[in-house]
C-alpha cells in the first residue's frame, strides 16, 4: 500500500519493517529526532562486536564502543566518541611504565594495574577540536575527576602555607649551591665548596 499524503499515519504496522518498506524522512521515532537536511545520505555503521553508532556517518568499529553524533568515530575497544566530529582512537597500555606501540598511544603511569582500562572518552578530535566539560561536581573518590576549583584550592594551600619554623622574606637574588652536597640558605648566598654550608645574606663559602 502506498500512502502519498503527508498527513496520513499508519499504526499497528506488522510484517517487514526494513528500510525498503519504511522511510521516516527525518521525522524519527517518538522522543528521538535527527535532521539530515542538505546532507548526502550517509548511514551510521557499527562494525565492532557489541558496538553502537548513532548519527550521520557515525562509525563504531571498536568492540563495545559507542560513537554518538555526526561524523563521530570510536575505534578502540570500549571507547566512546561523544558529539559531532569526535574521534576516540587512543590506544591504552596497561601496567607500570609501559609504553604503547601505536603512534596514537598514551603512557599510563603508576597504579593502573588494579583495574581494566577501557578505551578513552573523546569529546573532540586530537589537534583539531576540543570541548569543555562544564557544571561538574568536585571529585570525592580516588578515581574521580578533579575540578579547576579543587586544583586552585590545592595550589593555594601550598603557596600560602609556609614551612613551619622556617621563613624567608627578601626581594634579592636567589641563593646558589654549586658544590656537591652543599647547602645555601639566604639571599645572594653562594656555596662553592663540596659539602659546604652557607647561611645568611651575601654569604660566600669557597672550597
Amino acid at each position: 500500500m502506498l500512502i502519498s499524503q503527508y498527513n496520513e499515519s499508519i499504526s499497528q504496522l506488522a510484517g517487514d519493517t526494513s528500510e525498503t518498506y519504511i522511510t521516516e524522512n527525518g521525522t524519527g521515532v517518538k522522543y528521538i529526532r535527527t535532521n539530515d537536511n542538505g546532507l548526502e545520505g550517509q548511514d551510521a555503521y557499527a562494525t565492532g562486536n557489541g558496538a553502537t553508532a548513532v548519527g550521520y556517518d557515525a562509525v563504531a568499529s571498536g568492540a563495545g564502543s559507542l560513537a554518538l553524533g555526526q561524523n563521530s568515530s570510536s575505534s578502540i575497544e570500549g571507547s566512546i566518541a561523544l558529539g559531532s566530529g569526535s574521534t576516540s582512537n587512543r590506544a591504552i597500555t596497561t601496567g607500570i611504565r609501559e609504553t604503547s606501540a601505536t603512534s596514537d598511544g598514551v603512557v599510563i603511569g603508576y597504579n593502573t594495574t588494579d583495574r581494566k582500562l577501557l578505551g578513552a572518552l573523546s569529546l573532540g578530535t586530537d589537534g583539531e577540536s576540543y570541548r569543555q566539560i562544564t557544571n561538574v561536581a568536585d571529585g570525592s573518590e580516588a578515581q574521580d575527576a578533579v575540578t579547576v576549583r579543587q586544583l586552585q584550592n590545592a595550589i593555594g594551600a601550598v603557596t600560602t602555607t609556609p614551612t613551619k619554623y622556617y621563613h624567608a622574606n627578601s626581594t634579592e637574588e636567589d641563593s646558589l649551591a654549586v658544590g656537591t652536597d652543599s647547602l645555601a640558605m639566604g639571599a645572594k648566598t653562594i656555596v662553592n665548596a663540596d659539602a659546604g654550608i652557607g647561611i645568611g645574606l651575601n654569604t660566600l663559602v669557597m672550597g
